[in-house]
């Protein structure tokens, strides 16, 4: 018999006719009523009873944590079925084997944000969409016929590895938050739900607030930082909250402040950290603590703690009193109680039992047992937890009978991912268990038994590969070791005494420095690793040259310490630039200066040195007009066109140069459009799949998008067009005037567009810091690389300048001096690197952009007639504060040189290019500032013969991979620069070299009717022996 207690349906409508008109649930996007919510509930209950859904049957939700979840989970429960919530990521393995075991027919799913379900076996798919824009509803329809009947369906981790579904009862979650012992919920209570819909303390928080009239806030979907949750629950000034353990731990070491405004607040799922509750009982008196413990299988909690605010927290914590409703019984190994004080397992029951198992006949049978009261259908839960009940009644968790865990909340099995981790053909043998760190919590860490005679070569990016596509996240180990075997006990059992542990050095931060741990977390996201340890080399690790600007950029952005970017080069392992940063934390790293107010109307700002070249360039052109940098990404996926325009047109918002036009004055100057007149223009072409690959090549037509010139007068300089099928195949083409772009650009613009993608689905916070605006990068170059007119530093600038400007360079003079009109033809060159040998160099400072300017400097010396030559070189520009952030055409060009002497010997060729790309990387002169002061020192017609004087210019690029667009988009971008419209008019060569994973390649682009066809080809032959003679010297090291 079910208790009289009404179903989920049932209390929440008898709630909303006692406050029809109260806020029932606040959220990013805005507030509903109960009255409201009532009607978006029936709503989707009326679409699904449409769909064939009757009472009794189970519904799979596939959702991000937000609003259309928790209206979908309600209008599943009024519609009489229970839900089953997956995770976005479920694996589809997963999935299928819950949905066998439950009878799922019908599956909700944000088809926007999550992958397909399997549909195996006739499983009907409805997206969120068409369950939430239904219109009104004639009538409720029919609801469960009591509140015995199963409310939803949560899954847990199994020893046999398939995951256990467990079928709980409405009437479990009403007596867990309505007139309970430990807590009085009302209208007073503000609840937060920041918990994910698959884990079964989303249920308490939900119906806390629900059913007793309070306000449920809806965190935004996705991972939050205890910053981010901080700030959520001031923003809406959050009363009540449940923290798992770990997490409880977290916020009140790192975010204390974050709990101030808390009047209530849970904590369980694991053991908890007296020494934790303490700090909060004293620092937030007003607030009230509770421990609670539950396993799923009882519905979320069966015991609760309340923390006595005037006596210290006891160690161990205990678990508490049975909450109203529940049992909880002590048995010993007889199945009999127990006496006080002695350990046993506890075996639980009462309302909140869940039905059991489904599809798992066997385990039910040996977890939910008949009670030994004797009375027919009364059954208990036999846990596995161990414990004992003091004197005054509490009872103290003392840990498990069996292997299982908990990580962060939740209930791991070990022998479900062994399981997982045989079906690996490479695998042979397995076993997972739960290492210590101190300050990090339990660790998952699995070790394997390689099989002999595998294939492939077994790993640990192998085993996480394979573990992902078959378990969640929680379930996948963060470390793996091989093993030739594992150590047994005489029993036959594993001997965990004798496991190694895993490799420090990659996996335990525990052991940093707080400064190596600060570093570390910058090095990590520059480099877009996992982790680093103390003794690694940042350009072994994948760093270059731009790579180390980025880092000591935002170490003086974060720590407020100005490190000299030659201690990158000089001293590259993660412990020695830590001691460099505690050395340098004494003296101020310098700001960048007060950005110029942005007001809403707008406004004109002065060009830099760049800009004001190009718009002089474009305006001696025929038309006035200038054209494009062009980048094109495949995307992959179910795009949101229109989430895709509010991030474009959020990218302009951002970034003044973006909205920057350039009118035709006398003394130029740049126009920022007002704040409501910023817009990315898109235009969208619906085309058949098989027509993108012509799609791709029209882009680049003469007359075609790639190449269609900017009005610059009157803007904009940015345009966009889509390319998509309809369904999950797209073309994303976006434009930009290289007055207002670079390269490094191009990379920030597409890692932010994905960012602001992602927020205007509401799928997570984009969390993009402040912005360095371009004119502010302008006014700082300016005032540091000034004109003759520059004070004191004039002098200094002016011997420089001379020393940087070569005589002469060892290239054949130019047949003639090319027109406009000339052809330009591009040589390329494909230049294997060894892997030992780059490995080598990396750990001298040569970073790839040296090796290929190594390499380019040998080839041009076996041409040099004179001893001393040099280089124009190309540089980001974004060395100066700030930067790294800073959209907008930065690139420079500077001069380097070299001696042909130095050519002969290798070791010295490595060591003065690293020098000089060091010396470029903290204090590049750029070559106009230069020939600006060699022009006001009388040199003016030195000045102009430059301009005929044959010369070569390096340009080095470093393939990063590329951030996600989103979860379930993906993105390639496909490299095709738009061809140029006409040939070069200056005399020069042009060597652009790239390092990627695959190695590097070399291009040369000449004017062919300048230089001879022959002479390319020897220039780039010489360096491909130059690059030969590199690799062999440096793996003979």
């Amino acid at each position: 018999m079910s208790p009289a207690l009404p179903s989920l349906p049932e209390a929440l409508a008898e709630q909303t006719l006692r406050t029809p008109d109260a806020t029932a649930i606040r959220h990013q996007d805005g507030t509903l009523t109960y009255r409201e919510l009532a009607d978006h509930v029936t709503r989707c209950a009326s679409v699904l009873h449409d769909r064939g859904v009757r009472p009794g049957d189970v519904v799979a939700l596939q959702a991000p944590r937000g609003a259309p979840a928790v209206l979908a989970l309600l209008g599943i429960l009024a519609a009489g079925a229970a839900y089953l919530p997956l995770d976005p990521a479920e694996p589809a393995a997963r999935a299928s084997g819950l949905f066998a075991d439950s009878g799922v027919a019908l599956a909700v799913v944000d088809t926007a944000a999550c992958d397909p379900p399997p549909t195996a076996g006739g499983i009907t798919v409805v997206p969120l969409t068409e369950l939430l824009s239904a219109p009104a509803a004639s009538g409720p329809p029919p609801g469960p016929a009591d509140a015995g009947q199963p409310a939803y369906v949560m899954c847990t981790s199994g020893t046999t590895g398939r995951p256990k579904a467990v079928s709980v009862p409405h009437h479990g979650v009403v007596r867990l938050v309505r007139d309970q012992w430990y807590a009085r919920f009302g209208p007073d209570h503000t609840v937060l739900l920041h918990s994910p819909l698959s884990f079964d303390a989303s249920v308490f928080e939900i119906f806390a607030a629900l059913l007793n009239g309070g306000q449920l806030v809806i965190a935004p979907p996705g991972r939050m930082s205890p910053a981010d949750l901080g700030k959520v629950l001031r923003h809406y000034a959050v009363t009540t909250l449940y923290l798992t353990a770990s997490l409880f731990r977290l916020v009140v070491d790192e975010e204390p402040a974050a709990l101030d405004g808390v009047r209530l607040l849970f904590t369980g799922g694991e053991a908890a950290s007296a020494e934790h509750l303490e700090r909060v009982r004293r620092q937030l008196p007003g607030c009230r603590l509770v421990n609670l413990y539950g396993p799923t299988e009882n519905t979320v909690s069966s015991t609760m703690y309340p923390i006595d605010p005037h006596s210290p927290v006891p160690s161990p914590v205990p678990i508490g009193l049975p909450v109203d409703g529940a049992e909880v019984h002590i048995m010993g190994e007889d199945g009999r109680p127990v006496p006080d004080g002695g350990t046993g397992e506890l075996w639980l029951g009462g309302v909140g039992l869940a039905h059991g198992y489904l599809g798992a006949a066997g385990q039910d049978a040996s977890r939910f047992v008949p009670h030994f009261d004797g009375v027919p259908g009364h059954r208990l839960y036999r846990s596995g937890d161990l414990g004992h009940r003091r004197a005054d009644g509490d009872i103290v968790f003392e840990g498990r009978i069996d292997d299982q865990i908990k990580i962060e909340g939740h209930r791991v099995e070990p022998g479900e991912i062994e399981h997982a981790l045989r079906r690996h053909p490479a695998v042979a043998d397995a076993f997972v268990h739960a290492r210590r760190s101190p300050g990090a919590g339990q660790r998952l860490v699995a070790y394997l038994v390689p099989r002999t005679g595998a294939a492939a070569p077994l790993d640990a990016r192998t085993a996480r590969e394979h573990l992902a596509g078959l378990l969640p996240a929680y379930l996948v180990p963060g470390q793996y070791v091989v093993l030739e075997r594992l150590p047994l006990k005489e029993n036959g059992k594993v001997d965990r005494t004798r496991l190694p542990a895993p490799e420090a050095s990659r996996a335990a931060p525990e052991r940093l420095s707080p400064t190596e741990r600060q570093v570390a977390g910058v090095w990590c996201e520059v480099l877009r690793l996992d982790t680093v340890g103390p003794r690694d080399d940042f350009f072994a690790r994948g760093g270059t040259s731009i790579g180390a600007s980025r880092v000591v950029a935002r170490i003086r952005g974060r720590l407020g310490v100005e490190l000299p970017l030659a201690v990158m080069f000089d001293t590259p392992t993660l412990a020695e630039v830590a001691r460099a940063v505690d050395a340098a934390a004494g003296r101020p790293a310098p700001s960048p200066p007060p950005a110029a107010p942005r007001p809403s109307a707008g406004f004109t700002v002065e060009l830099s040195a760049q800009q004001r070249a190009r718009l002089n360039a474009n305006r001696a052109a025929a038309d006035g007009r200038t054209q494009p940098v062009l980048i094109v990404h495949r995307l992959t996926g179910p795009l949101d066109v229109t989430a895709l325009r509010l991030a474009l047109d959020a990218l302009v918002a951002r970034h003044d140069i973006l909205a920057t036009r350039y009118p035709l004055v006398a003394e130029p100057v740049g126009v920022v459009a007002p704040a409501d007149a910023r817009h990315w223009p898109l235009e969208v072409r619906l085309r058949p799949r098989e027509r993108h690959d012509a799609e791709v090549d029209a882009l680049h037509a003469e007359q075609g998008f790639g190449r269609r010139p900017f009005d610059l007068a009157d803007g904009p300089v940015v345009r966009g067009l889509l390319i998509t099928d309809g369904d999950r195949d797209h073309l994303l083409g976006l434009a930009v005037d290289h007055i207002a772009f670079d390269e490094l650009s191009a990379e920030l613009l597409t890692t932010e567009l994905a960012a602001l993608y992602g927020e205007a689905r509401g799928t997570a916070p984009a969390g993009l810091g402040p912005v360095t605006q371009y004119q502010t990068y302008a006014r700082m170059r300016a005032e540091r690389y000034a004109g003759p007119k520059d004070g004191g530093r004039g002098p200094r600038r002016r011997r420089t300048a001379h020393e940087r400007v070569p005589a002469a360079l060892p290239l054949p003079p130019p047949r003639t001096r090319p027109r406009a009109t000339g052809a330009t033809r591009t040589w390329n060159g494909t230049c294997p690197r060894s892997a030992p040998a780059a490995d080598r160099l990396a750990a001298q400072g040569i970073t790839p952009n040296g090796l290929h300017l190594c390499v380019l400097t040998r080839a041009v010396s076996a041409f040099a007639v004179q001893e001393r030559f040099g280089f124009q070189i190309s540089q980001s520009g974004r060395h100066l504060p700030g930067t790294d952030t800073t959209i907008g055409c930065l690139t420079e060009l500077a001069f380097v040189h070299f001696e042909r002497t130095w050519c002969a010997d290798l070791a010295e060729l490595c060591e003065k290019t690293r020098r000089q790309l060091v010396r470029l990387a903290t204090d590049p002169p750029p070559l106009a500032a230069a020939l600006a002061h060699l022009r006001a020192d009388g040199h003016r017609q030195e000045v102009e013969r430059l301009r005929d004087r044959p010369y070569l210019l390096f340009h080095h690029r470093q393939e990063t991979p590329v951030t996600p667009f989103a979860p379930d988009v993906s993105l390639t971008p496909l490299l095709r620069p738009a061809p140029r419209t006409g040939a070069r008019r200056d005399p020069a060569l042009t060597v652009t070299t790239r390092s990627g994973p695959g190695g590097g390649k070399i291009t040369v682009e000449y004017v062919e009717a300048a230089y001879p066809r022959e002479f390319v080809a020897d220039l780039t032959d010489a360096a491909a022996d130059a690059l030969t003679d590199l690799t062999t010297w440096a793996g003979s090291r």
